[in-house]
């Protein structure tokens, strides 16, 4: 028996992939992230629609070694550039209009090394670019986490 998993996203759309299949992308997602130069411990801002691409890049980056940054997009632009000022990001993946954003400059986008796009395969340094033809990683190769990292770092307007 295949074990599949459903994921729905904003627009209602489901998604189905199994297990297997969910894998490997996140595997292919986190050899890209290294390959693109993301060390142990990079804090990475995600401004990603929710859906089967936002947790597979979700699964690659903890893989990677990386600290999720998130905040609530219902806040107001002010308290969101305030968040993400704050966590200082050493990376963006974001849908079109958040890397437009950061690329434009507020400052709280000062501490961006690298940035991604995610959800279309046309724009400038997207996000499926990373994963196409990337090794998949064994898991011998995958460092052990240190039990003391901190994973995530989330902020929220306190309805969610």
């Amino acid at each position: 028996m295949l074990f599949r998993s459903a994921i729905a996203g904003p627009d209602g759309r489901v998604d189905e992939i199994t297990f297997g299949d969910l894998a490997q992308r996140s595997r292919a997602y986190a050899a890209g992230f290294r390959r693109g130069g993301l060390p142990d411990g990079a804090r990475v801002l995600l401004l990603v629609t929710p859906g089967l691409e936002f947790i597979a890049i979700v699964l690659g980056l903890l893989e990677a070694g990386c600290v999720l940054v998130m905040v609530d997009p219902g806040m107001d632009r002010r308290s969101l550039l305030g968040c993400i000022e704050r966590a200082a990001p050493d990376a963006v993946i974001g849908v079109p209009p958040a890397y437009l954003l950061n690329v434009l400059g507020p400052r709280a986008f000062r501490s961006v090394r690298r940035r991604w796009t995610a959800g279309v395969p046309w724009f400038p340094f997207a996000v499926e670019r990373l994963a196409a033809g990337a090794p998949m990683t064994p898991a011998a190769d995958v460092p052990e986490p240190d039990p003391a990292a901190v994973i995530a770092i989330g902020f929220t307007t306190g309805s969610t």
